[in-house]
């Protein structure tokens, strides 16, 4: 965790069997389950619209936030959150960060492959977004036939600037290429 916060008390009880999970692993336990349940989503027509998001919010806040806050101890106010599939994500608010575990990272967006070097950003970070395949967007519509294709081998992820709390771009990752690190904030 990095804690962002100006008085670091803990306000909740620490659940002791969580202290081996790392930020990341408590991330990609969601994302499994994600995998996991999509099948059954798209049997039910749940799979995307508002049945997929709320779904999927629902589930991020109770498989991430919800940990991280038993973990740590700390409150969390879901009103001061990113949410999940966020389109305006904010350092202001409670966040996952992404680190890209190599310096010259590979990006996708809009279906094409780039390399970028993250040491020539300066003052940014990269918010996590939501996992998906970088293909279908699971807000908008999707056909069954599509569906059954989707998977979340990708993380959507946008780049901050911290100083003026601003995205100035947002594209996809390969989910094992970062590690996510819990941000919390007053």
């Amino acid at each position: 965790m990095i804690d962002r916060r100006s008085i670091k008390n803990k306000t909740y009880e620490v659940e002791k069997d969580l202290k081996n999970l790392d930020d990341s692993s408590i991330l990609l336990n969601f994302k499994e389950v994600l995998t996991k349940i999509y099948p059954n989503l798209i049997k039910v027509i749940a799979h995307a619209y508002d049945s997929w998001d709320n779904i999927s919010e629902n589930l991020f806040n109770e498989l991430v936030y919800n940990t991280f806050a038993w973990k740590y101890g700390i409150q969390i106010d879901f009103k001061n959150i990113v949410v999940y599939e966020s389109s305006n994500p904010s350092v202001s608010h409670f966040h996952i960060q992404c680190f890209p575990k190599k310096k010259l990272s590979k990006i996708y967006k809009f279906n094409e492959e780039k390399q970028i070097n993250f040491d020539d950003y300066k003052n940014v970070v990269l918010i996590f977004d939501c996992f998906m395949d970088g293909i279908n967007y699971l807000s908008s519509g999707i056909s069954v036939d599509k569906a059954k294709n989707v998977n979340f081998d990708m993380v959507h992820v946008s780049l901050v600037d911290i100083i003026k709390d601003k995205v100035l771009d947002n594209f996809f990752m390969h989910y094992q290429d970062v590690d996510y690190q819990f941000v919390a904030v007053d």
